[in-house]
């Protein structure tokens, strides 16, 4: 009961005291509240888009995979007679992808909708096993010369176009940008790739001409995702690629006409390469804010119970122990 009688005293007397200080105190709490809310929210989004576990499986080992030019100073997208001619043996699997903008509509006459829609081999799929609600995903027979048209949709899109939501819109059929296709399975949004607002899929296929080595020159949109072999590390997958291609008389040339690199990097890079350094420049300045905050309002604190020194000075004229004061400046800062 002592320590409950005394606790009630301190907090009366440190109350008063505060109460006389109440813009002060104001102040300070709301200062403190803005830098910490800030901090708190740049921490959110700096987690989720920098450290935040990938849903795929063996995240530390799906990379992205980008040609560069040196001389240009410039990244390209992938030829294909480089993917189909280079020995890619660090790598336990590869897709190519390549993302663009559509409209689609269900039926004829309706309102088209425009979505962001990817082309990609079908291997993404087994390299990310991305979740999928209803339906199948893509197969190598759908990237065939003779493969009917099929795609397929994000969960998001499905339940926005049929009423019956994912289950009802696999074997429907509708016009991608005028042409009639086959939905054949929906994928969660929550695993969508390679971008979250990713809605519409369809199978990416090169034919023997896009593979012939006099294309090798034309380096294009086409992107690579690829999920390294066990104990190999990016820097491997690298001096492989290179090697390969330097082993190739006509990708050689090429390669050393533009200075060509390969830059093997975590696949987390894709979404964040243009932003990362803004994003942890953004967190460090929230976190320095809110130290710089935190210090000054200490700083404030210290100066008003200097001022003070007199109310301390006749707590212990009247036999207060130093413990009750000590115990009455740790009060009124934690309060603020």
């Amino acid at each position: 009961m002592l320590g409950l009688g005394y606790l009630h005293d301190s907090t009366k007397f440190v109350y008063r005291r505060m109460a006389g200080d109440r813009w002060n105190v104001i102040t300070s709490i709301a200062l403190l509240a803005v830098s910490l809310g800030a901090l708190a929210a740049t921490f959110t989004v700096a987690y989720s888009l920098l450290w935040r576990p990938l849903p795929y499986p063996d995240p530390s080992r799906l990379v992205v995979i980008t040609p560069y030019s040196k001389r240009m100073h410039m990244e390209l997208g992938w030829p294909p007679p480089y993917m189909f001619n280079t020995d890619l043996d660090r790598l336990q699997g590869w897709a190519a992808f390549r993302s663009g903008h559509a409209s689609v509509s269900v039926d004829e006459g309706s309102a088209a909708t425009s979505v962001r829609t990817v082309s990609v081999m079908p291997g993404a799929f087994a390299l990310l096993q991305p979740r999928i609600v209803a339906g199948r995903a893509l197969g190598d027979d759908d990237a065939a010369e003779a493969a009917l048209p099929v795609v397929l949709l994000s969960e998001r899109l499905a339940k926005a176009l049929f009423a019956s939501g994912a289950e009802g819109a696999i074997n429907r059929q509708l016009t991608l940008s005028g042409q009639r296709k086959r939905i054949v399975g929906v994928v969660a949004t929550a695993s969508a790739f390679p971008f979250s607002d990713i809605d519409l899929w369809e199978p990416l296929y090169y034919s023997p001409a896009d593979r012939d080595m006099g294309r090798a020159g034309s380096f294009g949109a086409p992107n690579m995702i690829a999920k390294l072999a066990p104990n190999q590390s990016p820097e491997d997958a690298q001096r492989s690629i290179m090697a390969a291609v330097e082993r190739n008389p006509v990708l050689a040339k090429i390669a050393s006409d533009i200075d060509l690199d390969f830059r093997v990097a975590p696949l987390r890079q894709l979404w964040t390469s243009d932003y990362a350094t803004s994003i942890h420049s953004i967190l460090l300045a929230a976190a320095a804010i809110f130290l710089i905050t935190s210090a000054n309002l200490c700083n404030l604190f210290a100066l008003r119970h200097l001022r003070r020194s007199h109310e301390s000075a006749l707590l212990a004229a009247f036999g207060a122990p130093a413990t009750r004061t000590t115990g009455y400046l740790a009060l009124e800062a934690a309060a603020q």
